[in-house]
């Protein structure tokens, strides 16, 4: 009963987002560079967002960021990533805007649901280390703000909080990047 729901939900939201490019509203395009806290300890991100308009204040916004963290010289790993590890997540999430699109500085927040693969050097002796992958959903949490450069680009400056299933942690991501209007 519920997959029936959710198809109708996505078709509404695609039919919405059709229908908001057809009314001539800005999509978005972005990149941004950040970093992951919490159970990714400090790790750099690096990711793509592409949003696009459900109404003058709604979103819906798809992602993909991209996590390393090279430290394989620490002796007492933490829980999060250990020794030398990778990971990568999609997300989808709807955004609601508190300002007019040309404004100046736009706050929004939003939620979403997503996908995270991660891959990780064991701490073991060189000659017995593997690498264990492991995919986990997660849920996110954002809150932000868009600072309008000219009529075709910006800034967003962004918080985004991971929460991982299966005890795969939490995270809080930390971005700042670019965007542009196509």
């Amino acid at each position: 009963m519920t997959r029936p729901i959710i198809k109708s939900l996505i078709a509404a939201g695609l039919l919405a987002a059709l229908a908001g490019l057809a009314d001539g509203q800005d999509r978005e395009l972005g990149a941004g560079l950040g970093i992951g806290l919490g159970d990714f300890h400090g790790c750099p991100a690096f990711g793509l967002t592409a949003a696009f308009p459900l109404s003058p204040h709604l979103y819906i916004e798809a992602e993909s960021f991209y996590y390393f963290n090279p430290a394989e010289k620490e002796k007492n790993p933490p829980a999060g990533f250990h020794q030398s590890s990778m990971a990568a997540d999609l997300g989808l999430s709807g955004i609601c805007r508190f300002a007019q699109k040309r404004a100046r500085f736009i706050p929004y927040a939003g939620a979403g649901v997503g996908y995270l693969y991660s891959s990780v050097l064991t701490n073991r002796p060189p000659s017995a280390r593997t690498i264990e992958s492991r995919s986990r959903l997660l849920a996110a949490l954002a809150a932000g703000v868009l600072i309008r450069i000219s009529r075709l680009a910006g800034l967003r400056l962004e918080a985004r909080w991971l929460i991982i299933s299966a005890r795969g942690g939490r995270v809080l991501r930390m971005t700042a990047g670019l965007f542009t209007y196509f």
